[in-house]
Formats: C-alpha cells, structure tokens, sequence
C-alpha cells in the first residue's frame, strides 16, 4: 500500500471521528487494515483510531438497542 493511501485513509478516519461518524471511521480502518501486508503493524495512531471506531460503533448500536 502506498503510503499516501494509508495517510488519506488515516485522515478519513480524523475527520470521521470529529464528525462522530464512527460507520465510516470503522469502513476507512478496515480498508486500511485489510490492504495492508500482514508483516506491516499499525502505529500508536492508527491503533487508537482503531480502537475508537470499534468502540464507539458498538456503543451507538448498544444504546440503540436499549432504545428499541
């Protein structure tokens, strides 16, 4: 993966998260995620957005279903 590819992805997932619009932080940490070799690990940053997007996605569908 070009390293531009994994900045642009990284920065959606910036701008996904100021926006609270964790689905798409989620889709722009899985793209990354999965295009990247297997002998590749992700920095601090991009663990914590990681993190964060999962987190947060499975909070919103939580308090959804305590809604419902």
């Amino acid at each position: 993966m070009a390293a531009s590819a994994r900045e642009e992805l990284v920065h959606t997932a910036r701008i996904s998260e100021a926006a609270a619009r964790y689905d798409d932080m989620v889709d722009a940490m899985s793209e990354l995620v999965s295009t990247l070799p297997v002998t590749t690990k992700l920095d601090a940053e991009e663990r914590k957005l990681l993190a964060t997007a999962y987190k947060n996605e499975i909070l919103f569908r939580r308090k959804s279903l305590k809604v419902g």
